[in-house]
């Protein structure tokens, strides 16, 4: 199995886990806020206005309680994220919010009809879309409960009381949104770095005492220079890949000229210009692979099908997205991009790897007037550091 591959299964397998263990969480929680949603107002059912609307509310939660629990259940847990069942729980949700303003339990017993049921909506809202989804969902609730207070009145004297109480409310369900939003967002990050180190470790298993002696073996005993060379350089990247994969992003200039001194190595007619400007943003480990990986590529069609003497390789912010711009210009034959359908090397090693990370590529070349790759990487992280222009852009 190829090592993106591992890497992407163990990806899915790890978030699979950490999804599923807050769904866990939130469905106890769920059936708790049930149950004393249930008791609550059953033991207050002679106290409170309209009793039927009160009855009503504790069925349709308890039906969607007991939904969500079955969709949690077996292998084909991730039902209890489709957006058909959380929409049903937040609009039950809202509709029980909102009807404590006809029943007056709330004004009754100091204890709302809805109780804490609303909240797993909130969190489950978070997981399946997100910090924004969360909010959006605690700012809903929040238009039920200000409907519910609108219906239900205030004792004269008591309105700014009522208002302090809808608003405290309304802030503690977006805060919880937001936040459970973003920490399930960074528990997937942290399984992602987890399951790629795992994957690595496991391919550095078998590959370490397999073909990377074998490289080594061809490097020392072939009598071809080029052969030997190409092992060489095969098993410094086997190891890098496998034993050094953690690199600072600040190396991306580095393995830009390294790649560029190796083209210039295989191609003895070609030089590489490569300027990296001092605020490119920090890369993340797969955006920096993809980086330089399609740029290595990008590099070696220049001088094999352009048959290019001279390329520039320019990296730097990109301005309209906060990201990486990355240039691989030549001066060689060009082509008509319009006409000519991509290879493997373009439409795989830099198109597909750029935008397997999110990233854009686009290709401007005409015929006898060189070729261009722009690469864009919009989910790079700008690096906190004083920005210090070193040119234009070629």
């Amino acid at each position: 199995m190829r090592p993106e591959v591992q890497a992407a299964a163990g990806r899915l397998r790890h978030r699979g886990g950490v999804e599923r263990g807050v769904l866990t969480g939130v469905a106890a929680l769920r059936w708790a806020a049930w149950a004393w949603l249930a008791g609550v107002t059953i033991v207050n059912l002679h106290r409170i206005d309209h009793p039927v609307v009160a009855v009503a509310a504790v069925v349709a939660t308890g039906v969607v309680t007991l939904a969500a629990h079955a969709a949690l259940r077996g292998p084909g847990w991730e039902r209890a994220l489709r957006p058909g069942l959380l929409g049903l729980e937040v609009a039950v949700a809202f509709a029980v919010i909102a009807a404590d303003g006809w029943v007056r339990q709330g004004r009754v017993t100091g204890q709302n009809l809805a109780g804490l049921w609303p909240l797993p909506a909130i969190l489950v809202a978070a997981v399946a879309g997100g910090a924004l989804w969360g909010a959006g969902v605690g700012v809903l609730f929040t238009v039920a409960r200000a409907v519910s207070a609108a219906v239900a009145g205030a004792p004269a004297g008591q309105a700014g009381r009522a208002a302090v109480a809808v608003g405290s409310t309304a802030v503690s369900w977006i805060v919880v949104g937001a936040v459970c939003g973003t920490i399930v967002r960074l528990l997937r990050q942290s399984q992602d770095q987890l399951a790629e180190a795992e994957a690595r470790e496991r391919i550095a298993r078998d590959l370490h005492d397999g073909v990377l002696q074998t490289l080594a073996l061809i490097e020392r005993r072939s009598p071809s220079p080029d052969i030997a060379r190409l092992a060489r350089e095969q098993e410094r990247d086997l190891r890098s890949y496998l034993f050094d994969h953690h690199r600072a992003t600040g190396g991306l200039a580095t393995e830009l000229r390294t790649a560029a001194s190796r083209l210039e190595a295989s191609w003895p007619g070609v030089t590489v210009t490569v300027t990296v400007s001092d605020d490119v943003p920090a890369l993340a480990d797969d955006e920096f692979a993809a980086a330089t990986g399609a740029a290595a590529e990008a590099l070696t069609n220049a001088a094999k099908h352009g048959n290019a003497t001279h390329v520039v390789v320019f990296a730097d912010l990109d301005e309209p997205s906060g990201g990486l711009f990355l240039s691989v210009k030549d001066d060689g034959c060009g082509f008509d991009p319009a006409s000519v359908v991509e290879g493997v090397g373009l439409a795989q090693s830099i198109r597909g790897r750029v935008e397997h990370v999110g990233g854009t590529v686009t290709v401007a070349s005409a015929p006898g007037d060189g070729a261009e790759v722009r690469m864009c990487f919009p989910g790079a992280r700008a690096r906190p550091r004083p920005r210090s222009r070193q040119g234009a852009r070629p």
